[in-house]
Parts: C-alpha cells; sequence; structure tokens
C-alpha cells in the first residue's frame, strides 16, 4: 500500500480549476494548514470559515437535521463554501459561472483529503 498524498498534492488540482479563487484547508477551530490558490489572507478565512462551519454544525444539530454536508455563503460575485471534514474543514472561495463545476470537484478530494490527513472516511 503507498503512502497517503501529500494534503498540497490534493488540493493542487482545484487550484487549476475555472472558478477556485482558493482552496483553504484548516483545523475545525480555524487554524490555516495548506492553501491553494491567491487573493485571499489565509489566517481570516480559515477563522471566519471555522466559524461558519461550526455555527451550521450546530444549527443542523439543534434542528436534528443531521449533519451537514457543506455550508455555502453567496456573495456578490463569489461563494464561500465549508466542507467539513472529521477535524478539519475545506473552505473555498469561487467566483464565476464555473463555480458549481468547482464544487463538485472539490467534492471529489474529500476521500482523497480524508486519506492524505488519516481521517476515517
Amino acid at each position: 500500500m503507498s503512502a497517503p498524498a501529500d494534503v498540497r498534492e490534493v488540493l493542487a488540482p482545484l487550484s487549476e480549476r475555472d472558478g477556485v479563487v482558493v482552496a483553504l484547508l484548516l483545523t475545525r477551530d480555524g487554524l490555516p494548514v495548506e492553501m491553494v490558490g491567491h487573493g485571499v489572507r489565509s489566517d481570516v478565512l480559515a477563522a471566519e470559515a471555522a466559524a461558519l462551519a461550526e455555527s451550521s454544525r450546530k444549527a443542523a444539530e439543534r434542528l436534528m437535521l443531521g449533519e451537514a454536508e457543506d455550508v455555502t455563503v453567496t456573495a456578490h460575485g463569489y461563494r464561500l463554501c465549508c466542507l467539513p471534514l472529521e477535524e478539519h474543514v475545506l473552505a473555498l472561495v469561487l467566483a464565476g459561472g464555473e463555480s458549481e463545476a468547482a464544487l463538485s470537484a472539490a467534492r471529489g478530494i474529500l476521500a482523497d483529503l480524508r486519506a492524505a490527513l488519516g481521517e476515517s472516511a
């Protein structure tokens, strides 16, 4: 069995996707781990994405909706999407007409990202 892929190696293809401004892996408590892309301060994005993911997690729990698969905030021309993992969150800043395809691509790497982090599926 080969060694798990490096986190940056797993994230790298997202930076090449149309619509992806930034892809940032962060801890659930808001510390940036790895980022691909540009134009956003990783520390600010990590703090805000962690707060958003935690708030939505608590809301879904209180409403007995089950675990949130993702959380999206839409702003003029941009989307902030948070995809929770076991101990981490994948935050994406998306722009333009290709954001749905970019989000789909991000969902497609989650298993590889979990493996690289040593998290269960």
